[in-house]
């Protein structure tokens, strides 16, 4: 007896080679259900795995180049949520000099800081901004209290 088959209706197809190509890039192919469930893989002979893994670790340990990436990440965070805000026609808020003074931060703990103080800035305004019977008294998690912050938590969690 056979079981039936778990591919999706409109799944796609992968030709030889299409496959062979991939490999030779030293791409690995990996093979899900319909339902995301994984299947199986083809894998290169050659990885290129170990080399990306040590460039990584390097740059980790770079703790000059750690903080102007994390610089950068949280002006990009700040910038996104001043957007959100501007988008609900929240005009002025502290968001506009917190995303310039991440760049003045000396040490990945400040730059922390400073995100921190921006969500609790940008959270501030979310209860103005929800509509209908949603209500916002701020962000809270482990677990989430509301209906507001279990969206927010879910939403993170994906």
């Amino acid at each position: 007896m056979t079981e039936p088959s778990t591919r999706h209706p409109s799944s796609s197809k992968l030709t030889g080679d299409v496959l062979m190509y991939a490999l030779e890039l030293g791409m690995p192919v990996h093979y899900l259900s319909g339902f995301g469930k994984h299947l199986g893989s083809a894998l290169p002979a050659y990885s290129r795995n170990g080399q990306l893994r040590l460039a990584q670790y390097r740059r980790y340990e770079d703790q000059a180049q750690k903080l102007e990436l994390m610089k950068a990440m949280v002006a990009t965070k700040i910038h996104n949520q001043a957007t959100v805000l501007y988008r609900h026609g929240v005009k002025e808020h502290p968001l506009k000099q917190r995303k310039a003074s991440v760049a003045a931060q000396k040490t990945i703990d400040q730059v922390r800081g400073m995100e921190g103080l921006a969500a609790q800035e940008y959270f501030s305004y979310w209860s103005q901004m929800l509509k209908g019977n949603w209500q916002f008294s701020g962000r809270n998690r482990r677990p989430p209290t509301d209906p507001v912050n279990a969206l927010l938590s879910f939403a993170y969690g994906l």
